[in-house]
Protein backbone atom coordinates (compact mmCIF):
# COMPACT_ATOMS: atom_id res chain seq x y z
CA UNK A 1 0.00 0.00 0.00
CA UNK A 2 1.52 3.14 -1.19
CA UNK A 3 0.75 6.43 0.95
CA UNK A 4 0.33 9.97 -0.41
CA UNK A 5 2.08 12.12 2.57
CA UNK A 6 0.93 15.86 3.73
CA UNK A 7 2.55 18.25 4.02
CA UNK A 8 2.04 17.73 7.46
CA UNK A 9 3.22 13.91 7.33
CA UNK A 10 6.47 15.69 5.04
CA UNK A 11 7.15 17.66 8.32
CA UNK A 12 6.81 15.01 10.48
CA UNK A 13 9.81 12.45 8.13
CA UNK A 14 11.89 15.68 8.12
CA UNK A 15 11.57 16.00 12.18
CA UNK A 16 11.82 11.88 12.36
CA UNK A 17 14.86 11.76 9.68
CA UNK A 18 17.03 14.78 11.78
CA UNK A 19 16.03 13.20 15.31
CA UNK A 20 17.45 9.72 13.92
CA UNK A 21 20.86 11.10 12.44
CA UNK A 22 21.54 13.25 15.73
CA UNK A 23 20.74 10.02 17.88
CA UNK A 24 23.19 8.07 15.53
CA UNK A 25 25.44 10.86 15.35
CA UNK A 26 25.74 11.38 11.93
CA UNK A 27 27.22 14.85 10.16
CA UNK A 28 26.63 14.86 6.84
CA UNK A 29 30.00 16.42 4.78
CA UNK A 30 27.93 15.76 0.97
CA UNK A 31 24.59 17.32 0.53
CA UNK A 32 23.61 15.54 -1.85
CA UNK A 33 24.46 12.02 -0.32
CA UNK A 34 22.23 13.61 2.58
CA UNK A 35 19.25 13.96 0.53
CA UNK A 36 19.21 10.69 -1.02
CA UNK A 37 19.40 9.32 1.98
CA UNK A 38 15.95 11.48 3.09
CA UNK A 39 14.33 10.90 -0.13
CA UNK A 40 15.15 7.16 0.07
CA UNK A 41 14.13 7.63 4.22
CA UNK A 42 10.54 9.29 2.82
CA UNK A 43 10.33 6.40 0.22
CA UNK A 44 10.39 3.48 2.79
CA UNK A 45 7.52 5.58 5.01
CA UNK A 46 5.41 6.22 1.29
CA UNK A 47 5.66 2.25 1.02
CA UNK A 48 4.19 1.43 4.09
CA UNK A 49 7.13 1.58 6.77
CA UNK A 50 6.18 3.38 10.19
CA UNK A 51 9.39 3.23 11.19
CA UNK A 52 11.85 3.94 8.44
CA UNK A 53 15.56 4.04 8.69
CA UNK A 54 18.43 6.37 7.98
CA UNK A 55 20.56 4.10 5.78
CA UNK A 56 24.18 4.56 5.11
CA UNK A 57 26.26 4.43 2.41
CA UNK A 58 30.45 4.52 3.56
CA UNK A 59 30.61 8.23 2.07
CA UNK A 60 29.43 11.76 2.73
CA UNK A 61 29.02 11.26 6.66
CA UNK A 62 30.83 11.35 9.05
CA UNK A 63 29.71 10.35 12.80
CA UNK A 64 30.64 12.19 15.96
CA UNK A 65 32.51 10.56 18.54
CA UNK A 66 30.61 10.35 21.75
CA UNK A 67 31.80 12.93 24.80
Amino acid sequence: MERQPSYGELAMLSDMFEKQCEDKGIVWTDLEVKDEAYLDFCSQWIQGEDNPEVLLCNYGYELKKAA
